[in-house]
């Protein structure tokens, strides 16, 4: 479970971090984790637990129930759901966006200070959603030391600080940690922007620029059609400006068109959207006008939450 990454970090960028990190994945080679929806963390830190678990190799995760194939997209969404739950575990307390530790023996005895860092450290190396409802008081304490910090009460969910300092060498010193250690002791400083915190709403022009399109032959009917259809994607995309967040996809992701005539071919609803998590494209429907777009897009967000094999 080591990280040795020996060369000056200290004045690299996060995304040079991340770049670097990146490089040594082993695509070739799986940890499988079996999960239920109702309760990921459950087979999360099974899995994560077992000796076999190597952090250079990706996840394939296979849901309870679920005939999706992991190519990428199931993982991703055991990260969201993953991180999700971990924020809400006993260990933390505070309001969402400014979680601190808090000490709960329970937890303690079970090594889930342990395992929540090893999985949320996994997370960022593997390109996950961002755990950004750190504490900045919490941030400065790992990423400077304890001594270093000056809370106000309102800043303090727990009051036993002696024991702070225990628990923090705890969670340094278990041998199942050494790559949170690695990570915290050499890049913590420039792991800010992706643990604590910050009102930065993706805009609608961000989102645009993520996507190539993937255009019909030029001069046909298809590709006339397309260019109307991208106008409502793009006005949709202004219309949810403010409440989209990014999840730790690969850039670029793809945009294509799902025509009447392609549905014969293609496991799609006419008018819906369909997205590939694997391949990470999104095909948009060809409907006659933008508030059938606006609506059908909308509900098809709001209903997906499983993964199918087609």
């Amino acid at each position: 479970m080591s990280l040795s990454l020996t060369s000056d970090c200290s004045s690299e960028s996060l995304v040079e971090i991340l770049s670097k990190l990146e490089s040594r994945v082993i695509t070739s080679r799986k940890n499988v984790v079996n999960v239920h929806r109702d309760n990921v963390l459950d087979g999360g830190f099974r899995a994560f637990g077992r000796k076999s678990f190597d952090i250079w190799h990706e996840l394939d995760v296979k849901f309870s129930g679920e005939d999706g194939i992991d190519s990428g997209g199931p993982q991703r969404e055991f990260m969201r759901l993953a991180l999700k739950a971990i924020k809400e575990l006993p260990i933390f307390s505070g309001p969402d966006h400014a979680k601190m530790l808090v000490l709960d023996y329970k937890c303690l005895t079970e090594c889930i200070y342990c395992k929540a860092g090893q999985m949320l450290a996994y997370f960022i190396m593997h390109r996950g959603p961002s755990p950004n409802f750190i504490s900045h008081i919490l941030y400065m304490a790992l990423a400077e030391g304890i001594a270093s910090i000056q809370p106000t009460p309102n800043e303090i969910c727990d009051y036993e600080l002696p024991v702070r300092n225990n628990l923090t060498l705890h969670f340094n010193q278990d041998r199942q940690t050494t790559l949170v250690k690695s990570l915290t002791s050499l890049w913590f400083k420039q792991w800010k922007e992706v643990l604590v915190f910050t009102i930065k709403p993706l805009d609608a022009l961000q989102l645009d620029n993520m996507f190539d399109v993937k255009w019909s032959t030029e001069g046909s009917n298809r590709k006339c059609i397309e260019e109307r259809i991208l106008v409502y994607w793009r006005d949709f995309l202004q219309d949810l400006e403010g409440v989209c967040t990014t999840l730790g996809f690969n850039f670029p992701l793809q945009l294509s068109f799902i025509h009447p005539e392609d549905l014969q071919t293609k496991c799609c609803t006419a008018g819906f959207p369909y997205a590939n998590t694997c391949t990470m494209e999104l095909k948009i429907p060809v409907v006659n006008d933008y508030s059938t777009f606006q609506r059908n897009m909308a509900a098809a967000i709001s209903m997906t939450v499983t993964f199918t094999n087609q």
